[in-house]
């Protein structure tokens, strides 16, 4: 079982078994399974096409520039809410040493 599956799927039976009426819970359960199958499905499949059609290497390359790009306002952010929770309980953002 993945990661997302562990953590939505207590959540997703919850909600097919309270909100539909007794005869339409099975309705409701195949239209949430079938959103996560054609999600599986559709992501293969466009990943294959751009990879053949643009090739591999410039699409890792493409990725991974995306993923640096993303990754430096995660890391600013990350710093204001370490200083934020430091002044917020007395410490100055200078006091300790943030890893």
């Amino acid at each position: 079982m993945e990661i997302r599956n562990t953590q939505s799927q207590p959540k997703v039976q919850a909600l097919q078994r309270r909100e539909p009426g007794r005869n339409k819970r099975g309705l409701y359960a195949s239209i949430f399974k079938l959103r996560w199958v054609v999600g599986e499905i559709i992501g293969p499949v466009l990943g294959a096409t751009v990879m053949t059609s643009v090739g591999g290497s410039k699409m890792f390359l493409f990725l991974g520039g995306v993923i640096a790009v993303c990754a430096i306002p995660l890391l600013v952010l990350v710093k204001m809410i370490r200083q934020t929770k430091l002044t917020n309980i007395g410490l100055g953002g200078d006091d300790i040493v943030n890893s």
